[in-house]
């Protein structure tokens, strides 16, 4: 500085000695003034020269040449460091270069143009960074507006240690400006809630800064995760409510819509967050600020609503057990166990609320053991009430179906003996039995699955064979030893210690589902009388329970000997009977089946009827997933549904003749998974989550509000 200021004294000495000789006015030679930042109102740019007097501009006054030099060593601004050659350089390590968006790590971060940072080692000025704001304030392409850039993510994750401030251009803690000032509000202390950063980034980062200042900021709240899978809608009092999984933190959220824009409103994590970790966002927003993963749950979500306040069953997808949450009148939440770990129900949902304040949850258990069989099914939990634990629930057995594990031979079919199964050869000696049933010993009896589970989880390590058990599968060793005594069929193998022939047992199943009874399960309360339908993933068939004085009743839905049918029912419920959608065809179809009572439908009084055969522009379409069937208030069905192959949710509705037409409700995007609809009057609120084809990043959950009336006109 003393520098600097002799050779603005010595100027000013030439001038007035100039003045003295006569100088004309046009020859007096003027200073200009060094860059004052609150004057000019920005920093000096590439092209300024702040100190037409010598000097660098640094922390708004000129300092000497060298940064090593003066009363304060290594002066650079920040987000740079002293070089050994006394130059203000960017360090390589704290930029992060690209040509593209796509080149960014961290997701929500662009690939912008920065001519003031550019490091020693690079030719571009393209570097990653969290965006600027529009020119209104607002972050119009998402992320939340902190310390002057949108943020999906606190900066520097969220802390840094103590004398070090956290630089927003590049995300990292870096030392505080060296400052002659004890008071130096970049020393300051912040909450475990705050981030020390810089208080202008735009006037005090990169070179020729103004002067630098520092402030205690509370961190931005917790970006949320992709969510809205395994979404439920309901409709609330004020707001559309959806249950769903936010599959970036393993939670369950309760998002509310907007009754007339269907825009998100609010989103809450309920569980799932954990109970301790280092909290790097506001501690009032999402999670308490918590980013560490907890417990994996919220998967296969199902809400109701009592008095206005949510109910929620969901799946615990590391205790494999069925929860329960339950909102309280003050917005808070308790959550509870239905069922204890490992009881392998969950994976299909379904909640109901009678009049009288039970709570009953229908599931879908892939295997259990009952009277010493394997056997799979649907259970009704039910709670008088709000439940504490798993004591509050009282559990009845749907449906239980028991098999052959595995163990028939291709010509031959599974038939109940007693409470146990066996394989038998059917005949042609009935003439044509029912769909479900074949012809055994003379009489057309129905038939059980031949299995539940893929044998063996699909494959036995080098030379093993899969074979069945009285407890499931296992994968053996071939044997010598009974050899001869085996059939054509058979293998000799060494099971249990000894010599046994088997049929050995291949994987059988439907791709990408379990292969029990009881997926899908939809449930509707007429009156206190729970009505059920599901798919028969073993044997390929739609089925329907109602429960009765002494249990549950259980019949034949829909069937086809050559296919299976029944994917992704869905049941409602009117003062005109019954409508029962699904998949028909193997799924490339939408079917729906019509009645007064769902245990007529095995007695032929359902009607069955085409809705959608998925034939579109001469080829065919794969139609009727994640389908909702409602009633108009004239009472005609109406089906909201996936076309899988367009990606588009669509629209189908009885004419008032049988016939149905077909719209399309959301498309531009990949629609249809997990839809889901709730209905009043003649407003439909149909959501669907729109996946982000690429990657997981910007999927979402989006709601249509559907004006009906105006909908279902031909």
């Amino acid at each position: 500085m003393q520098n600097i200021q002799s050779k603005r004294l010595l100027l000013t000495l030439l001038v007035v000695a100039l003045s003295a000789f006569g100088c004309a006015e046009d020859d007096v030679v003027t200073t200009l003034p060094d860059w004052i930042c609150i004057e000019r109102e920005a920093k000096p740019g590439p092209d300024d020269d702040p100190c037409p007097s010598g000097g660098r501009f640094v922390k708004g006054a000129c300092m000497e040449d060298r940064c090593d030099a003066g009363d304060l060593p290594n002066n650079c601004c920040p987000g740079q460091l002293c070089s050994p050659a006394g130059l203000c350089e960017t360090p390589t390590s704290r930029v992060e270069h690209c040509e593209s968006d796509d080149d960014c790590t961290i997701v929500g971060q662009k690939c912008v143009d920065r001519p003031n940072i550019q490091t020693p080692s690079s030719t571009t000025t393209f570097s990653c960074a969290w965006p600027k704001p529009e020119a209104t304030g607002e972050c119009a392409n998402g992320g939340t507006l902190f310390n002057g850039r949108c943020v999906t993510r606190a900066p520097c994750d969220g802390a840094c240690p103590a004398g070090r401030v956290c630089n927003i251009d590049t995300n990292t803690c870096e030392s505080a400006p060296s400052s002659l000032d004890p008071n130096d509000s970049c020393q300051a202390t912040c909450d475990s809630s705050e981030v020390l950063v810089y208080s202008d980034p735009e006037s005090m980062l990169w070179a020729q800064c103004c002067e630098v200042s520092c402030e205690c900021l509370t961190l931005p709240p917790l970006e949320p995760g992709t969510w809205g899978r395994f979404a439920d809608v309901v409709l609330g009092d004020s707001s559309v409510l959806v249950s769903a999984y936010d599959e970036s933190y393993g939670d369950l959220v309760l998002a509310s819509y907007g009754l007339v824009s269907g825009e998100v409103e609010g989103l809450e994590y309920i569980d799932g967050i954990p109970s301790s970790g280092t909290i790097i966002a506001d501690p009032n927003g999402p999670r308490g600020g918590y980013s560490e993963p907890g417990p994996n749950v919220g998967t296969h979500t199902t809400m109701a609503l009592e008095d206005g306040l949510a109910r929620i069953a969901y799946y615990d997808e590391d205790a494999q057990k069925v929860k329960f949450a339950a909102q309280a009148a003050d917005g808070s939440w308790t959550t509870s166990d239905i069922t204890t770990t490992g009881t392998q129900a969950g994976e299909y949902l379904d909640i109901e609320i009678a009049a009288d304040g039970t709570i009953h949850v229908a599931m879908y258990l892939e295997r259990w053991r009952q009277d010493g069989r394997e056997v799979s099914g649907v259970w009704l939990a039910s709670s008088a009430g709000l439940p504490s634990g798993t004591e509050s629930w009282t559990f009845n057995v749907v449906e239980s179906v028991t098999s052959c594990l595995g163990t028939c031979a291709e010509d031959e079919v599974c038939v109940a003996d007693g409470a146990g199964a066996r394989c038998a050869s059917p005949s042609d000696a009935c003439g044509d039995c029912a769909c479900g049933s074949a012809c055994v010993d003379g009489a057309c009896v129905e038939t059980i699955p031949v299995g539940f589970a893929i044998a063996c989880g699909g494959t036995c390590p080098g030379s093993q064979l899969c074979a069945a058990t009285p407890t499931g599968f296992t994968c053996v060793d071939e044997s010598t030893e009974c050899a001869d005594g085996c059939s054509e069929t058979q293998t000799c193998v060494s099971l249990d210690g000894a010599a046994t022939c088997i049929t050995p047992t291949e994987p059988d199943g439907l791709d990408g589902l379990s292969d029990g009874v009881g997926l899908f399960v939809d449930l509707e309360l007429d009156g206190s009388t729970a009505n059920l339908v599901y798919f028969d993933a073993a044997r390929g068939q739609l089925r329907g329970a109602q429960a009765t004085t002494d249990g549950f009743a259980t019949t034949l839905l829909a069937c086809d000997p050559s296919m299976a049918v029944g994917f992704h029912p869905d049941l409602s419920l009117n003062a005109g009977g019954i409508a029962v959608s699904y998949q028909g065809l193997g799924g490339e179809t939408l079917r729906i089946l019509r009645g007064t009572d769902l245990l007529d439908a095995g007695l032929g009084g359902f009607s069955d009827s085409l809705v959608d055969d998925g034939v579109r522009d001469g080829a065919l379409n794969l139609v009727g997933a994640y389908s909702n069937v409602g009633f108009s208030t004239d009472g005609r069905p109406f089906v909201v549904y996936a076309n899988q192959t367009t990606n588009d949710v669509q629209l189908a509705f009885d004419q008032g003749d049988g016939t149905y037409v077909v719209r399309t409700l959301l498309e531009t995007g990949a629609y249809g998974s997990f839809t889901s609809m709730a209905v009043d009057g003649t407003t439909a609120w149909v959501g669907s989550y729109l996946r982000n084809q690429d990657d997981s990043v910007g999927s979402s959950y989006v709601i249509q509000v559907v004006d009906l009336a105006d909908a279902l006109v031909p």
